[in-house]
């Protein structure tokens, strides 16, 4: 499971949470989990 967020954005890092568990409710594990920080050259 891939989730990725705005480093720029503190909101999308807060709803990351969220999104890893919809995630994990849809698939069976087990699985890697990465948590990837976007937009970088934007900072």
């Amino acid at each position: 499971i891939m989730v990725a967020f705005d480093l720029g954005s503190i909101l999308s890092l807060s709803h990351s949470k969220q999104w890893l568990e919809e995630a994990m409710k849809s698939n069976t594990g087990p699985y890697h989990i990465f948590l990837v920080g976007t937009k970088r050259d934007l900072l």
